[in-house]
């Protein structure tokens, strides 16, 4: 049979022999030695976790900065094609100036036809004279 002669919580799940003073460690030392642990690693992933923020938020930063400076260059390029738009239909004539020309180069060339039509009628006649005079 195995006498129990030591104390306290023991390192090794083997029984203490005799004093063990030595390999004893009160259950507080040991539950304090358990959180600092695990303290330390909880601490050491929040760093970490800290860091990974910080870097994905510096990268979206940055995204966001080259996506900004991308549309600021296509509106920059869109207000450009407008201006040579603007400036190639001031080469082309406007309706409102070429609609009332017309109108007078065609009253003017229904009178001219007419005028034609009168001349061709009178030298006709004089034709009809001449050959039955």
């Amino acid at each position: 049979m195995i006498e129990d002669a030591g104390g306290g919580a023991s390192r090794t799940t083997d029984p203490a022999a005799g004093s063990s003073a030595a390999t004893d460690v009160s259950l507080r030392e040991y539950i304090g030695a358990l959180i600092a642990a695990l303290d330390r690693q909880v601490n050491t992933e929040i760093e970490a976790l800290r860091r990974e923020t910080q870097t994905a938020a510096e990268g979206a930063r940055t995204a966001v900065e080259k996506a900004e400076a991308a549309q600021e260059h296509r509106l920059d390029l869109l207000n450009e094609f407008r201006a040579q738009a603007a400036d190639e239909a001031q080469k082309y004539a406007q309706r409102d100036v070429v609609e009332p020309r017309i109108d007078k180069l065609e009253a003017a060339l229904s009178r001219a036809y007419g005028g034609l039509f009168v001349v061709a009628f009178v030298g006709i006649a004089n034709l009809i004279k001449v050959w039955f005079a």
